[in-house]
């Protein structure tokens, strides 16, 4: 895949590019995440934004991570599309834009650049997970196709242990899946699953 692969324009006529974000650019991701309010990063939630694991995972490179860049060369955005473990048709999706950039319709047009990017990495489901009370992402991704599911102890525990694999180390891996799964119960009650059947 190419550093740029979609270019975008708001419905201001401003333009955005999306590109494959590369190792070179962790401390750029980093002080992105860092100027995003406590609200966005609380409905954005699935991984940690510190130095370390983003190295981790720019490092890694299976999972498709981009960003959204303003015309000023500027991250405005992120996204990623992971393979969920024993499950490589299943890509587990998250979104985010800079509020600064929010509702000019951004959102639905970097997700359904995601989503064409995830035909071509040979996705035939993307499952994601949002809160209740998230009710403009909701609404997007049921415009966008995504239908909530009642997701499965076995996929749930699949999507659980490929993000810890990225995020810890092996030592203590076990505790680790049990208490983030237990945490995942609790964020059950005050979120959903959605998922869109893709046709590759």
């Amino acid at each position: 895949m190419q550093s740029k692969i979609y270019p975008i324009v708001d419905r201001n006529g401003a333009n955005y590019s999306i590109h494959k974000i590369s190792l070179k650019e962790v401390y750029s991701l980093a002080n992105f995440f860092s100027e995003l309010s406590s609200s966005t990063i609380k409905l954005f939630h699935p991984h940690p934004f510190d130095i370390t694991f983003l190295k981790k995972i720019l490092k890694d490179g299976k999972d498709l991570r981009v960003i959204l860049r303003n015309s000023n060369n500027k991250i405005i955005g992120y996204a990623f599309l992971s393979k969920v473990l024993l499950n490589p048709g299943i890509g587990y999706f998250g979104i985010v834009i800079s509020e600064q950039f929010q509702g000019r319709g951004l959102g639905e047009l970097f997700t359904r650049a995601l989503m064409e990017i995830g035909k071509a990495e040979m996705c035939n489901k993307i499952i994601l997970n949002v809160y209740n009370d998230n009710l403009r992402a909701k609404k997007l991704y049921v415009k966008l196709g995504f239908k909530k599911i009642r997701i499965n102890f076995f996929l749930k525990y699949a999507i659980i242990i490929t993000e810890l694999i990225k995020s810890e180390d092996l030592q203590g891996l076990v505790s680790k899946i049990f208490n983030k799964f237990d945490r995942q119960v609790k964020e059950d009650r005050k979120s959903i699953w959605m998922m869109k059947k893709m046709r590759i």
